[in-house]
């Protein structure tokens, strides 16, 4: 299995895992094979990723596998930083959101050091 950014995603990938939202609603089972739209609905919802079946892609150098953990503490460094946003607005949600996964791919070493 493979945890990968949804940005990383493509058509014909397996879930290996569900995806839920954050009340644990089911959205897609697991062995699902991913179409477009799937991919299309899962950034709308929000989730930033997912685990898919196999290695994390052919091309391991472009895709990164980032672990929940390292996206918790990228997130956890970025709040002070968005604490005087409205995080209920879709576009800056989708800001913190594309903040949080650029920071954890460029700053793996350092944020497991924080």
């Amino acid at each position: 299995m493979a945890r990968l950014m949804i940005d990383d995603v493509t058509p014909g990938m397996i879930l290996s895992e569900s995806v839920k939202d954050s009340n644990g609603q089911l959205l897609l089972a697991e062995d699902i094979t991913l179409t477009e739209k799937h991919i299309k609905e899962i950034r709308m919802w929000g989730i930033m990723d997912i685990g898919v079946q196999g290695d994390s892609t052919e091309n391991e150098a472009e895709n990164i596998a980032i672990s929940p953990e390292m996206i918790d503490k990228a997130k956890h460094l970025l709040m002070p930083k968005f604490s005087q946003v409205n995080m209920k607005s879709k576009v800056m949600e989708l800001i913190f959101n594309r903040a949080v996964i650029e920071l954890a791919k460029e700053n793996v070493s350092a944020l497991d050091e924080a």
